[in-house]
């Protein structure tokens, strides 16, 4: 059966791409007049997410060349819609991985905090379709160990993502969403005397929340 992950390299590509088609509308912004735009009633919001994140990294030391982990994580954002339906978003997520080998065990916690933007339609008055794309900062704390002995790292790298999902209007101020992320979480991994994992992470990740709406201009 043909598996779900892309390799790497093919998932670099598609995220690049769809950044690029979703970051759009942020200069689209400078061009229309102010004075036509009809601003949404509230249109502030903070979000919380449940998230179920996969990872996929360069293995070495192991007859398979790739690794994939399943984690668990939690997600903030805070945003607004700018103009009809474009909005600015800030978003920090914090997820946590456990891969065992044998006797190593490999604990990896990233936090990541991307900026960007995001471009949606409401449909029927009571959901709204969205995509979203943004770039930033990406935290790895990594920690590997075998018997009686530990190794930690720490990292900083570059992460770019996108994001595609369907808000339900609950009530005036409460949306339930759900969304599913693509993002490069950059370079990091940890080592140890049977296997080593160090390479790009690329993460699919679904995320469930509710977000809170506020802000009568």
């Amino acid at each position: 059966m043909r598996r779900f992950w892309l390799k790497l390299n093919d998932m670099k590509r598609l995220i690049l791409v769809l950044s690029a088609l979703c970051l759009w509308p942020v200069l689209a912004i400078a061009d229309e007049p102010r004075a036509n735009a009809t601003e949404p009633v509230r249109n502030l919001y903070i979000g919380l997410y449940l998230t179920q994140p996969n990872i996929r990294m360069t293995a070495a030391g192991l007859p398979q060349s790739e690794l994939s982990a399943n984690g668990f994580g939690f997600g903030f954002s805070a945003g607004k819609i700018v103009s009809n339906g474009i909005g600015l978003e800030l978003n920090a997520d914090t997820r946590g991985f456990i891969i065992e080998t044998g006797e190593q065990k490999n604990e990896m916690t990233n936090v990541a905090i991307t900026m960007g933007s995001n471009w949606g339609h409401k449909f029927f008055d009571s959901v709204r379709i969205y995509g979203g794309a943004g770039i930033g900062p990406s935290f790895w704390l990594n920690r590997s160990a075998y018997g009686t002995e530990t190794t930690g790292t720490t990292k900083i790298d570059f992460t770019y993502q996108v994001n595609f999902g369907a808000a339900v209007i609950l009530t005036e101020r409460f949306d339930l969403d759900l969304n599913l992320k693509l993002q490069n979480l950059g370079r990091s991994g940890s080592t140890g005397p049977y296997f080593s994992m160090i390479g790009d992470i690329s993460l699919v990740e679904l995320r469930l929340g509710v977000a809170y709406k506020f802000g009568i201009w």
